[in-house]
C-alpha cells in the first residue's frame, strides 16, 4: 500500500510539473503586439501599419493585436494571435486548431498546406464575411494571422520565430 501511495504522490506531482512547465513556457512568449516591430511589418506588406492595439484575447489565446492598414478600408485590419504551442505539432494538432478558427470564419473551408518542419494552415478569407487566416505551429508558441496574403503573414510568422528564436 505505500508503495502505490508514493507512486501516485509521485505521478501527481510530475504532471504538476509538466502544467507548471507549460504554464511558465506560455507566460514566456511575448505579448502580439510585441512579436515584430511595426517598421517590420510594414516592411513586409509594403504598405503602412499603424496603432498597434491589444485586443481581448478569445478562447485559447494569450494575446492578440490589430494594426489598422490605412491604405485600405476601414473594416480591414491585420490581426496577430499568440497561442501556446500544441505538442506533439503535427497535423492533427493543426487541424484542431483549424477547426477552431473555421468557427469564427464562417464555417469556411482551409487547406492544410505542406511544411513538414512547422504545420501551416490557410484561408483565403472573403470580403466582408471573414478575414485570410494564416495558422503556423512553432515549437514554442502557435500563431494565427488575419487580414494579409499568405506570403505576408507567413514572413510575420517567420519574423517572429527568428526575433525570438522559436527554431
Amino acid at each position: 500500500m505505500r508503495w502505490i501511495s508514493l507512486f501516485v504522490v509521485f505521478s501527481m506531482a510530475g504532471l504538476a510539473a509538466c502544467g507548471d512547465s507549460a504554464a511558465r513556457q506560455a507566460a514566456a512568449l511575448p505579448a502580439a503586439c510585441e512579436l515584430a516591430p511595426v517598421a517590420t511589418i510594414q516592411d513586409i506588406l509594403r504598405e503602412s501599419v499603424k496603432n498597434p492595439t491589444p485586443a481581448n484575447a478569445g478562447v485559447g489565446e494569450l494575446s492578440a493585436c490589430t494594426y489598422t492598414l490605412p491604405a485600405r478600408s476601414l473594416d480591414d485590419y491585420l490581426g496577430i494571435y499568440v497561442l501556446p504551442p500544441r505538442s506533439p505539432r503535427d497535423a492533427v494538432q493543426l487541424q484542431a486548431l483549424a477547426e477552431e478558427w473555421k468557427e469564427r470564419n464562417a464555417g469556411a473551408a482551409y487547406q492544410l498546406l505542406s511544411d513538414a518542419e512547422h504545420p501551416e494552415a490557410w484561408f483565403p478569407g472573403e470580403y466582408k464575411v471573414y478575414p485570410s487566416t494564416f495558422i503556423i505551429l512553432f515549437d514554442k508558441a502557435s500563431l494565427v494571422i488575419t487580414g494579409v496574403a499568405l506570403d505576408d503573414a507567413r514572413a510575420i510568422a517567420f519574423q517572429a520565430m527568428v526575433q525570438h528564436q522559436w527554431q
